[in-house]
């Protein structure tokens, strides 16, 4: 089973602005973009909303965020998390055993040993790979200080993780080695789940519906040529004469679903006179 990719979510004025109670906080917002980015993972891209919104649901608008009052945003999309800080940190082997299991985590460190300077600093480890269980070698990171996901060794990841400072960047104590500070997030794995096939309509052409749980299939969205369906695999399309709308009036071109309403939480994909069997 594979943890999805949430959209890259980068820090800084261009990237991510962030003005909020007359404060220009879009340097000051990594533990809530690596928040944001981890709520789409583990939601399947359900829920996506930007580092600045997170930041705004903390009502805290000065300097940086904890991971207490992240975990409290988060609470109110119905996401838990598990927060290690202060007298209940955790090991580095426990963040890194969760994360192989499928649990994205939010870490808190310093990018002084990477050359960065003296800096507290969050990412989102996204997955371990290598090594044993609580012993893996690589890692993939989302660092919002960066242009994209990475790849990063377990002892970079380990020096940045001793490197934090929990009293503040003036205060020259550091974490120290064994422990972390971090969010540990649900499982996001994707689940093989019930198989689902579904007939389609003589001479329909090819659609691409986002599904939304426990609602009826009622909007065509867009055209595709091809569609990577995270639940299937990915087919060929026939291209369309023309785009469709929302608005359930293209009865021209509305496709026909045989035997009842759809309900998934995924994409679906339809082609003309075919079955396509997705995992739900």
């Amino acid at each position: 089973m594979a943890v999805p990719n949430p959209v890259f979510l980068r820090e800084g004025t261009l990237y991510s602005p962030c003005y909020l109670q007359n404060e220009d906080l879009s340097w000051k917002n990594c533990t809530c973009l690596a928040c944001a980015m981890g709520m789409d993972c583990v939601t399947h891209g359900r829920i996506r909303i930007s580092g600045c919104s997170v930041r705004n649901q903390t009502h805290d608008f000065e300097g940086g965020t904890s991971l207490p009052q992240n975990k409290d945003v988060a609470a109110l999309y119905g996401i838990p998390m598990e927060v290690h800080t202060g007298s209940a940190v955790c090991s580095p082997f426990y963040a890194f055993y969760q994360n192989q299991d499928g649990r994205p985590v939010i870490i808190q460190g310093n990018t002084q040993p990477d050359g960065r300077g003296n800096v507290n600093h969050a990412i989102l480890l996204l997955r371990s790979q290598g090594g044993e269980p609580g012993s893996p070698t690589e890692h993939t990171i989302l660092d919002p200080w960066s242009t994209g996901p990475a790849q990063w060794s377990t002892g970079k990841l380990k020096a940045f993780m001793a490197a934090l400072r929990p009293y503040g960047q003036d205060d020259p104590r550091t974490l120290g080695p064994g422990k972390v500070y971090c969010g540990i997030f649900p499982d996001a794995d994707l689940p093989d789940g019930p198989e689902y096939t579904f007939h389609i309509a003589r001479g329909a052409k090819l659609r691409h519906y986002k599904m939304q749980k426990a609602q009826p299939i009622n909007c065509i969205k867009s055209w595709t040529d091809s569609v990577w369906n995270r639940k299937a695999s990915q087919v060929g399309c026939t291209k369309p004469v023309r785009r469709v709308t929302c608005d359930g009036r293209s009865s021209a071109l509305t496709v026909k679903i045989l035997g009842g309403t759809l309900l998934l939480d995924e994409y679906m994909l339809v082609g003309r006179g075919t079955s396509v069997t997705v995992r739900g």
